[in-house]
């Protein structure tokens, strides 16, 4: 018969993997950080860069959510990024949210509705 791992044994095998991750984490880090800074480049801006490539144009907090820091770093990251020549600025509308008419002023009722603008990079 087979004998399954004990639990000290699985927690000792989950935690050797995690180490493991952790250091190939830092080591990819070191491998890219001089590649990048020949670019004038964090690793952090490069992450901005690729999460932009990849889901396109984001609101800055949006984008500052998801890095779970503040906005106006986010913001002094775009600026040296678009400085260099790697981003540019663009100005965006969303698509309008559904409205009932009922909600509308009379004097707006035939007006078009338009989406939240904002400005989004490219």
């Amino acid at each position: 018969m087979r004998s399954y791992p004990s639990v000290k044994e699985r927690t000792e095998r989950a935690l050797r993997g995690y180490t493991e991750l952790l250091d190939a984490a830092d080591w990819l880090k070191r491998e890219v950080r001089v590649p990048l800074e020949s670019f004038g480049m964090t690793l952090t801006e490069f992450r901005l860069l690729q999460v932009l490539h990849r889901e396109g144009a984001q609101p800055v907090v949006e984008l500052a959510r998801r890095r779970g820091s503040q906005w106006h770093h986010v913001c002094d990251m775009i600026e040296r990024l678009e400085k260099h020549g790697w981003l540019r600025r663009m100005k965006a509308e969303l698509p309008p949210v559904e409205f009932k008419d009922a909600h509308l002023p009379k004097s707006r009722s035939d007006e078009k509705w338009r989406g939240r603008r904002l400005t989004g990079w490219d």
